[in-house]
């Protein structure tokens, strides 16, 4: 038994310890997105392509682009944990006979930056870098 306050108070520290570490694995963390960026090197269609990003099924909407086109949101997203799957897609509206066109993913796995591009030839002819940066929420 401890009878002193120092071993008391050092058996309490180590305890919140481990529960603070313990609350912050990747499978229960909720995850702050922020700062995601689009850059375009190549755009597919002849106006402007109209950019979004998916996190976890959450969307974010980056606005239209075309060649050299490098935009940073200032939006910022809570998604309940790791990984976060990170999309690309460029709108087209959506409709029955024309659906957003899916160009590519990434899952990101633990905290700090999280980066891929997509580049495609042929008919969905285009090329973007995405980033976004993950952080620990409670």
């Amino acid at each position: 038994m401890l009878r002193t306050k120092p071993g008391r108070r050092m058996v309490a520290a180590t305890l919140g310890l481990a529960c603070i570490l313990g609350a912050a694995t990747a499978s229960q963390a909720r995850v702050l997105v922020s700062g995601a960026r689009v850059i375009c090197t190549y755009q597919n269609e002849t106006g402007a392509d109209e950019i979004f990003l998916k996190f976890n099924g959450a969307r974010l909407n980056m606005g239209n682009f075309s060649n050299g086109v490098d935009r940073t949101s200032p939006s910022t997203l809570i998604v309940s944990s790791l990984p976060v799957n990170i999309e690309i897609w460029e709108d087209d509206g959506n409709h029955w006979y024309d659906g957003d066109d899916w160009w590519g993913g990434t899952a990101c796995l633990s905290f700090g930056s999280c980066q891929d591009e997509t580049i495609q030839g042929g008919f969905q002819n285009h090329s973007y870098y995405y980033h976004a940066g993950l952080s620990f929420i409670q």
